[in-house]
């Protein structure tokens, strides 16, 4: 992030609808405020303020050693604006933003917040800018520090929301690849999914995928050539799983989606993983860095970076020879015409004991598999995805 950006943490609140008070409430190994502030600064955000209220003593202590500043709102009882207006005069001078965040949004992506500094960094006006998915608006918003007055001088109606809508030609959706920023805690059913969504955060669904293709501006027949090749990987990690064997296969339909992603190179030139990363889909770049490291001696269970190998192999072939993704063709033509090279022999002996590997796991060949996934009247409804 270019530009020195603010945290305003909103934990004052009684957390009456929950029935128990949400910024301690267990979350993992720790609390569901200390969470959150684990994930801000790990994003590089260092300037958080946590706005106290009920219980502030407790949860300013539980606070002390996490290096966000807790600051207590003596008006907290009036409702949430009255925080927000406590936490922007609290804010350090010389910021060039602001994010407005509730406690117990905890789940907001490390992507989403820099997706957020990118638009302000990029824009060329005062202006106020909210995530979006799904054409859903969530948190957190960001906030060029230009509005800081005019927010602790506004008198009108509904709060934030109220400004907000008074100040629409200045606000700017901008569209996340993150379903998780638009759940909350506000009851116990909502706090049980969050639990239950906190243990892959970091493997995106197809819909946030799409998303993040979209918003890199992939040309749509490149999106439609991405999405056949995400359901010939997702078709056969449930050949395998069909035989007892365990694939993550959420893990493997993101890596199929992302693998051929190309972010702009001001995102992170190193990487694809690393850019992946970054925005908080460690799993799912993990899985491409192995793909580019598989040993064709690995005797040990097929991973779904096997799988991802294979399926792109294939349909390289399929490409090389224009024939149908499920034509047998020879593997060297998944890396090329210079089948004598070094590189190419590798290339080729990966496939071939991954091959050997999948047909020892599940009975049938990869070529068998893949005549019957061309032979399937709609490969994606078998695997549960949505035909686009």
């Amino acid at each position: 992030m270019q530009k020195r950006l603010g945290v305003i943490v909103l934990a004052a609140g009684f957390s009456s609808r929950m029935g128990a008070f949400k910024p301690l409430l267990p979350f993992g190994e720790t609390t569901v405020a200390e969470h959150l502030i684990r994930n801000l600064r790990s994003i590089g955000l260092s300037d958080i303020h946590v706005i106290t209220g009920f219980r502030a003593d407790e949860l300013a202590g539980r606070l002390a050693a996490s290096g966000a500043v807790a600051v207590h709102n003596p008006h907290f009882e009036e409702g949430m604006f009255s925080s927000i207006q406590t936490g922007i005069q609290s804010l350090p001078r010389g910021l060039d933003g602001f994010f407005v965040l509730p406690v117990d949004t905890p789940l907001v992506r490390p992507g989403t917040f820099r997706f957020l500094a990118n638009a302000l960094d990029a824009s060329t006006r005062k202006g106020i800018f909210i995530p979006r998915f799904s054409g859903r608006r969530g948190h957190p918003p960001l906030l060029d520090a230009g509005w800081a007055e005019a927010i602790l001088q506004w008198q009108g109606p509904y709060g934030l929301r109220g400004f907000f809508q008074s100040q629409a030609g200045n606000c700017v959706e901008v569209d996340v690849p993150d379903r998780l920023m638009l759940l909350d805690m506000d009851t116990p059913e909502k706090y049980r999914a969050l639990l239950l969504a906190l243990p892959r955060q970091d493997i995106p669904d197809r819909e946030e995928c799409l998303a993040l293709l979209r918003s890199l501006n992939t040309p749509p027949e490149e999106l439609r050539r991405i999405q056949e090749a995400s359901c010939l990987a997702t078709f056969l990690g449930h050949t395998l799983t069909a035989c007892g064997h365990t694939l993550d296969l959420q893990r493997l339909e993101a890596a199929a989606l992302l693998q051929h992603l190309k972010p702009a190179a001001s995102e992170h030139p190193e990487s694809l993983p690393a850019f992946l990363k970054d925005i908080g889909f460690g799993r799912v770049a993990e899985t491409l860095a192995t793909a580019a490291h598989i040993d064709p001696l690995s005797t040990g269970p097929l991973k779904e970076a096997d799988i991802l190998l294979l399926a792109d192999c294939h349909l390289r072939r399929g490409a090389a020879t224009g024939t149908a993704a499920s034509s047998v063709g020879t593997p060297s033509s998944c890396f090329g015409e210079s089948e004598g090279s070094e590189a190419d022999r590798r290339g080729i002996d990966k496939v071939q004991a991954l091959e050997k590997r999948f047909e020892e796991t599940c009975g049938k060949t990869v070529s068998r598999a893949l005549q019957e996934y061309r032979e399937h009247d709609d490969p994606r409804r078998s695997h549960g995805g949505k035909a686009n």
